[in-house]
């Protein structure tokens, strides 16, 4: 399955705000990444993942910086262990720029095991 993005227009308008989801599946036994596009300043309202069977693996969530590698930084790390479902929610409003991405990675599961990964957000439609 390619990476998806729920069309913005599709659901609620609230204003100058837009929501979004963007996702995908893995293969068995493949590595996943996720990544948010640019063009848009976007509040990350949450991530989940999700494993079919049981896993001990760290899913990880970064911020690429439009600046270049060297900002680029880890933001949270949700740690599996022998489970199926992650979740994580900001502590705050988690904004980022129009050239900035949010990229979560599930590393593979093992044999015949699959992945998902959910972005939730929020654009600014300018």
């Amino acid at each position: 399955m390619a990476a998806a993005t729920t069309p913005l227009s599709s659901l609620a308008d609230r204003g100058r705000k837009l929501f979004g989801k963007r996702y995908d599946e893995s293969a068995a036994n493949t590595s996943l990444a996720l990544s948010t596009a640019t063009g848009k300043p976007k509040r990350v309202l949450w991530v989940s993942t999700k494993y079919s069977a049981n896993v001990s693996v760290d899913v990880t969530i970064e911020i690429d910086n439009g600046l270049g590698a060297t900002y680029d930084t880890t933001i949270e790390t949700i740690s599996l262990i022998a489970a199926r479902n992650g979740f994580w929610l900001p502590d705050g409003e988690l904004w980022i720029d129009r050239d900035d991405i949010v990229k979560v990675t599930a590393p593979a599961g093992g044999a015949a095991v699959t992945s998902t990964i959910v972005i939730a957000y929020m654009e600014e439609d300018v």
